[in-house]
């Protein structure tokens, strides 16, 4: 399942649910990928879905240092929500700890 079809998944949950939040969020993100397949003239990749969403993300952070900023801390945190559910869509990153372990076994194996 696509990233863009899994998008719209989430949507019609979280209408069933109706959880306004996740709604409105899923709709921005679906709003962003339709907006980036009209740039290219075709449906998007996965690959592209996630620099999509990663822009996303990348967005909403700066807005938080901004709400916080101006002392607005419940528009931060309301963000932050946003935040964790434009993540499920992107793959998960490599802690600190696993990276360093693949690093040196790597290093290990070709010396």
């Amino acid at each position: 399942m696509t990233i863009r079809e899994r998008v719209d998944k989430s949507i019609a949950e979280a209408t069933k649910a109706r959880n306004q939040p996740r709604l409105e969020c899923l709709r921005l993100a679906k709003a962003a990928l339709l907006l980036k397949e009209k740039e290219k003239g075709e449906s998007v990749s996965d690959e592209a879905a996630i620099a999509v969403i990663r822009a996303e993300v990348k967005k909403r952070q700066q807005s938080i240092e901004i709400f916080r900023q101006h002392g607005r801390e419940d528009a931060a945190q309301s963000t932050e929500q946003e935040i964790k559910v434009l993540e499920e869509f992107l793959p998960t990153q490599l802690s600190a700890e696993d990276l360093e372990a693949r690093v040196r076994a790597y290093l290990a194996a070709h010396p």
